[in-house]
């Protein structure tokens, strides 16, 4: 079987730090959990944002869910085992199956690697607001699914530390572990064995004080429940194109920006260019982005920018940037 690898997908690299800092070799079986927990956790964002993006799980949704997943694979490249690096990237070949729902097999595959190298690759990966996004894009059961097998066998370990970055020499990055347990179970949620119900359960470790041992001061916690309901689609607005004055404008790089649910409206926002868009529904939050980009791209094209305080450079050279082939 022939796999196809894109060079012009940005791969995440990845070094692993034995300990003791003399080891020189890891275990087959060790590494073998590594890359089987990273390829476990990708795939199952890729559920994620399908399941979060198409609001009405038919039949037929449901079967090119499995086809689309069981070809979702990630490749690991650029193996260095005297440095213990190695990159990973996304498996981009052709769809062998005529999708009809998943029409847009490709671009999603690359969409949700990308995602997956923001959402996991961080080293905010346990600050509070990198918890709070994640609580708000995917449902208790999601992040349990993507952020566990990461948390257990890539985190959570004594033997080696995994560092990460975007190129085989810029790996200095890594996950800052956290003994904060209620962060930790608001990421991942504890579930409750229960019959089944139309709203999930978990338990979630609050923090209640602190208590004095023979070890100084320690958090005490107590477990409380969390229902869940229905998620709302907050999954990220991506642009790769945009229409200005009746022509279609092509930008250099896809942009992601952030969308939240407050108080019933949806809020669209990508502070490098300082646009920020709300409305009632997502569809027209979408509308109003894409207008207020290209009332900025019209803006430099002819000419009419006043760049006289800092945000407003620091836009122009945004602008300059995504139109660099326009």
């Amino acid at each position: 079987m022939q796999t196809f690898f894109n060079k012009a997908i940005q791969a995440v690299y990845i070094r692993i730090e034995l300990q003791p800092a003399q080891e020189k070799v890891i275990g087959a079986g060790a590494l073998a959990k590594i890359l089987n927990a990273l390829e476990t956790s990708f795939v199952n964002l890729a559920e994620a944002e399908i399941q979060n993006r198409y609001s009405e799980q038919t039949s037929a949704l449901k079967k090119e869910t499995k086809l689309f997943l069981a070809a979702t694979k990630l490749w690991m490249t650029d193996f260095d085992f005297a440095r213990m690096t190695f990159a990973l990237a996304p498996d981009l070949s052709p769809a062998n199956y005529p999708f009809k729902t998943l029409t847009n097999f490709m671009a999603l595959k690359e969409a949700c690697f990308a995602l997956f190298a923001d959402t996991v690759f961080t080293d905010a990966f346990f600050s509070s607001d990198t918890v709070e996004k994640m609580a708000e894009r995917y449902s208790a059961k999601q992040r349990i699914n993507i952020f566990k097998p990461i948390y257990d066998e890539l985190i959570n370990q004594e033997n080696f530390t995994v560092y990460f970055g975007d190129s085989p020499t810029s790996t200095s990055k890594k996950w800052l572990k956290t003994d904060d347990q209620e962060l930790l179970t608001k990421l991942m949620l504890e579930a409750v064995k229960k019959a089944k119900e139309a709203i999930e359960t978990y338990y979630q470790l609050v923090k209640t004080g602190e208590e004095n041992d023979l070890f100084g001061k320690r958090s005490t916690y107590k477990k409380v429940l969390v229902t869940e309901t229905a998620r709302q689609d907050v999954y990220p607005y991506q642009v790769k194109k945009v229409k200005v004055d009746q022509k279609v404008v092509f930008l250099s790089r896809q942009l992601s920006a952030e969308v939240r649910v407050k108080d019933g409206f949806y809020q669209i926002s990508l502070p490098e260019l300082q646009i920020s868009v709300t409305e009632k529904q997502r569809a027209d939050a979408e509308k109003a982005f894409d207008t207020s980009l290209a009332q900025l791209i019209n803006q430099y094209n002819k000419g009419n920018w006043n760049s006289s305080d800092q945000k407003s450079k620091t836009v122009l050279l945004k602008l300059k940037e995504l139109l660099a082939e326009h």
